[in-house]
């Protein structure tokens, strides 16, 4: 005897930090005089998801959300200016406003199992 499968709700939190980036400018025509450094630090923080409905097919419906917060920061130290002393808006776009960005996502898992457990298939239909 299985039990049956129940929903599961995840939350979930993550920084990742970069201190060291390299920056050239916009487009082809950047040289190697260009470059500048800077930092980064891009917090995640989110949920998901799944609710089971089909238990024959192994069927569930899963979704998932998640907030993005992108700083960018100074790179002082470096072989090359940092990146705000070499650099404005207009040509460094994003370097004085990281606005934060919402991220959903949502699809629907099957993983029917047939012949005596002998054949298991897996199908993830998502959009992100």
């Amino acid at each position: 005897m299985s039990l049956p499968e129940r929903p599961v709700i995840g939350l979930y939190a993550q920084t990742i930090t970069l201190n060291k980036l390299t920056y050239f400018g916009l487009g082809q025509g950047s040289a190697e005089s260009d470059r500048s450094f800077f930092g980064m630090r891009q917090t995640i923080v989110g949920g998901n998801a799944i609710k089971p409905f089909a238990s024959r097919l192994s069927a569930a419906l899963y979704g998932e959300i998640n907030g993005r917060f992108v700083s960018v920061r100074p790179s002082f130290g470096q072989p090359s200016p940092s990146i705000e002393q070499l650099y404005t808006e207009a040509t460094a776009p994003g370097l004085t406003n990281q606005p934060a960005t919402l991220q959903f996502g949502e699809g629907i898992r099957i993983r029917p199992i047939w012949a005596a457990d002998r054949v298991r298939l897996n199908y993830d239909l998502s959009y992100k």
